[in-house]
């Protein structure tokens, strides 16, 4: 049987296991990101202004098989002019891969003219923002 200083030194030993325990698991919390639900949203309804404003300066851009390195500014009218002619009924997010600040986001957008894969990059350092971005024909 344990006598009372034994029970005393197994709470201690429990209480000083969870703080180990919790203080591994910050760190992890503390560098956990979340895109932002407004890159959905914009996504959802075909907001260019609101989607380029989570763009980096210049941002890799590929739309449907076109690609290249262009400011938001023109991101802003590229993606404005896909917008136009493929009219977005719903943004599905399928899968968010990455880890710390780094994030890869797959989707799917439901247009009017049919449905496409939506793949970007999101990063977070300092301000967040997307630097690679792609709409692509789903096979």
């Amino acid at each position: 049987m344990f006598s009372i200083t034994d029970a005393f030194k197994m709470k201690i030993i429990d209480v000083v296991a969870f703080f180990i325990l919790l203080f591994l698991a910050l760190p992890i919390n503390l560098y956990a990101q979340k895109v932002p639900d407004e890159i959905y949203k914009a996504l959802k309804t075909g907001n260019s202004k609101e989607l380029a404003s989570h763009f980096n300066s210049n941002i890799y851009l590929v739309i449907l098989g076109a690609e290249g390195v262009y400011t938001k500014t023109q991101s802003t009218l590229i993606l404005r002019d896909f917008f136009s002619k493929y009219i977005p009924h719903n943004y599905i997010k399928m899968n968010e891969l990455g880890k710390g600040t780094s994030k890869c986001v797959i989707g799917r957008l439901l247009t009017s003219k049919g449905n496409y894969r939506v793949v970007f990059i999101h990063k977070e350092a300092g301000p967040e923002f997307i630097d690679q971005f792609r709409i692509e024909e789903e096979n």
